[in-house]
């Protein structure tokens, strides 16, 4: 019988949390997004086709996943470094995905230049951002409102 640690470690795995990183220079205020090389802005899986960004949905249960576990994750899997990255507070979309609502969390690049990354990855600036579908357009434009706030 499993014990309520692995229930609940099962649960957080299948949770489709995603990430958006980004980094603001200091001193010019220069806005990069990390994107995959074939255009993809969220992490660690891409959205899926019909995804589309919704209100925050009303909790069924008082009960929330802490995107800590997956923050670590997706760190170790794309090989950036953990303590170069912070989660952006009071910043949060939801998107609505098979499976039901999901929430995106921005990671901000604590470092003063954005650091390497693999080779399947790329800083993109903030005005190239016409590669991206329509939803991943939005998820920044929502950003970037929210950092001229």
């Amino acid at each position: 019988m499993p014990n309520s640690q692995d229930t609940l470690i099962s649960r957080q795995k299948t949770a489709p949390m995603r990430f958006v990183i980004y980094h603001i220079h200091p001193v010019s205020a220069r806005l990069r997004i990390l994107k995959t090389t074939s255009n993809q802005l969220c992490f660690p899986k891409q959205l899926p086709a019909l995804a589309e960004l919704i209100e925050q949905p009303r909790e069924s249960t008082k009960v929330s996943i802490h995107p800590g576990v997956y923050v670590h994750e997706c760190c170790n899997e794309m090989q950036i470094p953990e303590n170069a990255v912070a989660i952006t507070k009071h910043l949060r979309l939801w998107v609505d995905v098979p499976g039901g609502p999901a929430p995106i969390y921005f990671l901000q690049v604590t470092t003063p230049q954005p650091f390497k990354i693999g080779k399947a990855t790329e800083w993109m600036e903030f005005a190239d951002c016409f590669c991206l579908i329509p939803l991943e357009r939005e998820i920044l434009q929502a950003l970037y409102r929210w950092l001229l706030e």
